[in-house]
Protein backbone atom coordinates (compact mmCIF):
# COMPACT_ATOMS: atom_id res chain seq x y z
CA UNK A 1 0.00 0.00 0.00
CA UNK A 2 1.23 3.73 -1.09
CA UNK A 3 1.69 5.82 2.00
CA UNK A 4 -1.47 8.58 2.32
CA UNK A 5 -0.78 11.35 0.41
CA UNK A 6 -1.05 15.57 2.01
CA UNK A 7 1.32 18.24 3.72
CA UNK A 8 2.89 15.26 5.85
CA UNK A 9 2.73 11.64 4.98
CA UNK A 10 2.40 8.68 6.87
CA UNK A 11 1.77 4.81 6.48
CA UNK A 12 -1.64 3.24 6.03
CA UNK A 13 -3.50 2.52 9.66
CA UNK A 14 -5.75 0.15 10.26
CA UNK A 15 -8.31 0.43 12.96
CA UNK A 16 -10.20 -2.32 14.97
CA UNK A 17 -14.16 -1.71 15.40
CA UNK A 18 -15.29 0.50 17.99
CA UNK A 19 -11.38 1.44 18.73
CA UNK A 20 -10.47 5.76 19.09
CA UNK A 21 -7.40 7.02 18.31
CA UNK A 22 -5.87 10.95 19.05
CA UNK A 23 -4.07 12.14 16.00
CA UNK A 24 -1.64 14.98 16.42
CA UNK A 25 -0.03 17.11 13.55
CA UNK A 26 3.39 19.16 13.32
CA UNK A 27 3.45 18.16 17.23
CA UNK A 28 6.72 18.93 18.79
CA UNK A 29 9.28 18.54 17.87
CA UNK A 30 9.54 18.43 14.30
CA UNK A 31 13.33 17.37 12.68
CA UNK A 32 15.32 15.91 10.42
CA UNK A 33 14.54 11.52 11.28
CA UNK A 34 14.60 8.38 9.96
CA UNK A 35 11.07 7.21 9.31
CA UNK A 36 10.55 3.25 10.07
CA UNK A 37 9.31 1.30 7.35
CA UNK A 38 11.57 3.58 4.75
CA UNK A 39 15.15 2.94 5.01
CA UNK A 40 18.72 4.56 4.54
CA UNK A 41 21.23 2.33 3.79
CA UNK A 42 23.73 0.96 1.66
CA UNK A 43 24.17 -1.79 -0.94
CA UNK A 44 27.80 -2.31 -2.64
CA UNK A 45 29.08 1.15 -2.93
CA UNK A 46 26.08 3.09 -2.86
CA UNK A 47 25.11 4.98 0.29
CA UNK A 48 21.30 5.36 -0.69
CA UNK A 49 20.38 7.64 2.05
CA UNK A 50 16.81 8.60 2.78
CA UNK A 51 16.16 11.73 5.94
CA UNK A 52 13.08 13.73 5.30
CA UNK A 53 13.62 17.13 6.98
CA UNK A 54 10.41 17.78 8.92
CA UNK A 55 9.27 15.08 10.93
CA UNK A 56 7.16 14.50 14.13
CA UNK A 57 6.26 11.45 15.98
CA UNK A 58 4.68 9.68 13.21
CA UNK A 59 4.32 11.62 9.63
CA UNK A 60 7.05 13.20 7.78
CA UNK A 61 7.10 16.34 4.94
CA UNK A 62 10.06 16.67 2.46
CA UNK A 63 11.07 20.49 2.18
CA UNK A 64 9.71 21.89 -0.77
CA UNK A 65 10.76 25.54 -0.94
CA UNK A 66 12.27 25.36 2.40
CA UNK A 67 16.51 25.90 2.82
CA UNK A 68 18.02 23.03 2.95
CA UNK A 69 21.86 21.80 2.62
CA UNK A 70 23.55 18.09 3.72
CA UNK A 71 27.35 17.47 3.30
CA UNK A 72 29.11 13.72 3.45
CA UNK A 73 32.80 13.42 4.81
CA UNK A 74 34.63 9.66 4.73
CA UNK A 75 37.42 9.80 7.50
CA UNK A 76 37.50 13.61 7.99
CA UNK A 77 37.57 14.63 4.38
CA UNK A 78 34.16 15.98 3.00
CA UNK A 79 33.18 14.27 -0.26
CA UNK A 80 29.96 14.97 -1.03
CA UNK A 81 27.83 18.43 -0.74
CA UNK A 82 24.06 17.50 -1.62
CA UNK A 83 20.92 19.51 -1.91
CA UNK A 84 19.50 17.21 0.86
CA UNK A 85 19.60 13.50 2.50
CA UNK A 86 17.65 11.87 0.44
CA UNK A 87 19.80 10.75 -2.19
CA UNK A 88 22.28 7.99 -3.46
CA UNK A 89 25.61 8.41 -2.67
CA UNK A 90 28.77 6.58 -4.50
CA UNK A 91 31.73 5.75 -1.87
CA UNK A 92 34.70 3.25 -1.81
CA UNK A 93 34.49 -0.30 -0.71
CA UNK A 94 36.65 0.02 2.73
CA UNK A 95 35.44 0.28 5.91
CA UNK A 96 35.34 4.26 7.00
CA UNK A 97 34.16 6.66 9.64
CA UNK A 98 31.51 8.86 8.28
CA UNK A 99 29.63 12.06 9.34
CA UNK A 100 26.51 13.11 7.59
CA UNK A 101 25.70 17.07 7.93
CA UNK A 102 21.83 18.33 7.87
CA UNK A 103 20.79 21.56 8.17
CA UNK A 104 17.24 22.61 7.44
CA UNK A 105 14.91 26.06 7.88
CA UNK A 106 11.92 27.03 7.73
CA UNK A 107 11.18 29.38 4.67
CA UNK A 108 7.96 30.84 5.86
CA UNK A 109 6.58 32.65 8.65
CA UNK A 110 3.64 30.61 9.05
CA UNK A 111 6.15 28.33 10.99
CA UNK A 112 6.29 29.13 15.10
CA UNK A 113 8.51 25.83 16.16
CA UNK A 114 11.15 24.30 14.54
CA UNK A 115 12.55 27.21 12.28
CA UNK A 116 15.92 25.85 12.32
CA UNK A 117 17.78 22.24 12.64
CA UNK A 118 21.57 21.00 12.41
CA UNK A 119 22.10 17.31 12.35
CA UNK A 120 24.60 15.48 12.35
CA UNK A 121 25.45 12.13 12.37
CA UNK A 122 28.69 9.67 12.83
CA UNK A 123 28.79 5.89 11.62
CA UNK A 124 31.04 3.47 10.26
CA UNK A 125 30.26 1.23 7.13
CA UNK A 126 32.10 -0.64 4.92
CA UNK A 127 30.83 -2.66 1.76
CA UNK A 128 28.15 -5.53 2.31
CA UNK A 129 28.05 -9.25 0.79
CA UNK A 130 27.49 -8.96 -2.35
CA UNK A 131 23.20 -9.10 -2.64
CA UNK A 132 23.05 -7.77 0.14
CA UNK A 133 21.63 -4.53 1.62
CA UNK A 134 22.51 -3.56 4.97
CA UNK A 135 20.35 -0.38 6.70
CA UNK A 136 23.24 2.54 7.86
CA UNK A 137 23.30 3.02 11.73
CA UNK A 138 22.13 6.46 11.96
CA UNK A 139 21.35 6.65 15.70
CA UNK A 140 17.82 8.28 16.01
CA UNK A 141 15.97 10.54 18.90
CA UNK A 142 12.73 10.25 19.32
CA UNK A 143 11.47 12.95 22.06
CA UNK A 144 8.22 13.08 24.20
CA UNK A 145 7.28 16.76 24.74
CA UNK A 146 4.40 17.43 26.90
CA UNK A 147 2.93 20.00 24.84
CA UNK A 148 -0.76 21.48 24.01
CA UNK A 149 -2.19 21.62 21.01
CA UNK A 150 -0.73 25.19 20.64
CA UNK A 151 2.98 23.91 20.91
CA UNK A 152 2.94 25.17 24.22
CA UNK A 153 4.14 23.34 28.07
CA UNK A 154 3.31 25.40 30.98
CA UNK A 155 6.45 26.97 31.96
CA UNK A 156 5.83 28.03 35.59
CA UNK A 157 7.28 24.77 36.80
CA UNK A 158 10.07 22.26 35.36
CA UNK A 159 9.26 19.61 32.92
CA UNK A 160 10.15 16.71 31.87
CA UNK A 161 11.62 15.88 28.41
CA UNK A 162 11.75 12.43 26.78
CA UNK A 163 14.37 10.93 24.59
CA UNK A 164 14.56 7.47 23.29
CA UNK A 165 17.43 6.18 21.56
CA UNK A 166 16.63 3.82 18.41
CA UNK A 167 17.89 2.32 15.18
CA UNK A 168 16.39 1.53 11.85
CA UNK A 169 14.84 -1.79 11.32
CA UNK A 170 17.11 -4.22 10.76
CA UNK A 171 20.19 -3.56 13.22
CA UNK A 172 20.24 -3.90 17.16
CA UNK A 173 18.86 -2.04 19.35
CA UNK A 174 21.41 0.77 20.56
CA UNK A 175 23.57 0.17 24.33
CA UNK A 176 26.48 1.39 26.06
CA UNK A 177 24.46 4.47 25.43
CA UNK A 178 25.25 7.95 26.32
CA UNK A 179 23.31 11.17 26.53
CA UNK A 180 23.12 15.10 27.48
CA UNK A 181 21.30 17.67 26.42
CA UNK A 182 21.50 21.34 26.38
CA UNK A 183 18.46 23.82 26.03
CA UNK A 184 18.16 27.64 25.07
CA UNK A 185 15.84 30.19 26.17
CA UNK A 186 16.64 33.02 23.40
CA UNK A 187 16.89 30.95 20.52
CA UNK A 188 20.44 29.92 20.82
CA UNK A 189 22.12 32.66 21.92
CA UNK A 190 23.18 31.25 25.34
CA UNK A 191 22.73 27.78 26.23
CA UNK A 192 23.12 25.73 29.52
CA UNK A 193 23.34 21.92 29.86
CA UNK A 194 20.49 20.20 32.17
CA UNK A 195 19.82 17.02 34.28
CA UNK A 196 19.69 14.34 32.32
CA UNK A 197 18.34 10.46 34.09
CA UNK A 198 17.86 7.26 32.31
CA UNK A 199 19.59 4.54 30.64
CA UNK A 200 19.82 2.16 27.46
CA UNK A 201 17.64 3.83 25.39
CA UNK A 202 15.23 5.57 27.37
CA UNK A 203 16.34 9.18 29.19
CA UNK A 204 14.76 11.98 30.27
CA UNK A 205 15.74 15.65 30.57
CA UNK A 206 14.75 18.26 33.69
CA UNK A 207 13.61 21.57 31.80
CA UNK A 208 13.75 24.32 33.83
CA UNK A 209 10.54 27.09 34.23
CA UNK A 210 10.58 29.60 31.65
CA UNK A 211 8.31 31.52 29.05
CA UNK A 212 9.16 31.93 25.41
CA UNK A 213 10.32 28.91 23.84
CA UNK A 214 13.04 26.18 24.27
CA UNK A 215 15.81 25.66 21.87
CA UNK A 216 17.56 21.94 22.51
CA UNK A 217 20.55 20.69 21.68
CA UNK A 218 21.11 16.99 22.14
CA UNK A 219 24.19 15.00 21.71
CA UNK A 220 23.80 10.87 22.23
CA UNK A 221 25.83 8.10 21.35
CA UNK A 222 26.05 4.57 21.69
CA UNK A 223 28.72 1.59 22.50
CA UNK A 224 29.38 0.70 18.47
CA UNK A 225 30.50 4.36 18.38
CA UNK A 226 27.31 5.42 16.02
CA UNK A 227 27.07 8.93 17.24
CA UNK A 228 24.10 11.85 16.70
CA UNK A 229 24.12 15.47 17.55
CA UNK A 230 20.74 17.41 16.78
CA UNK A 231 20.27 21.12 17.65
CA UNK A 232 16.35 22.67 17.42
CA UNK A 233 15.61 25.84 17.15
CA UNK A 234 12.41 27.09 19.10
CA UNK A 235 11.68 23.50 19.03
CA UNK A 236 8.64 24.39 21.05
CA UNK A 237 7.04 27.15 23.39
CA UNK A 238 6.54 27.59 27.54
CA UNK A 239 3.59 29.72 28.54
Amino acid sequence: MNPIGGDLIEVPRSYVARTTHTEGWFTPLVRPSAVPGMLSARTGDTLALWVPEFVDATRFRVAEDDPVSARLWRDGRLFAELPDARRDVATTAVPALYRLELTTARGSVRWRWATRTETRWAFRSARPAPGRTEPLPLLQIRYGVPADLTGHVSGEHPHLLGLTLWHQEGLPPPHGTALRVEISLDEGAWWRAVRVIGRGDGFRALVPAGIGSVSLRVHAQDGAGNAVSQTVIRAYGLK
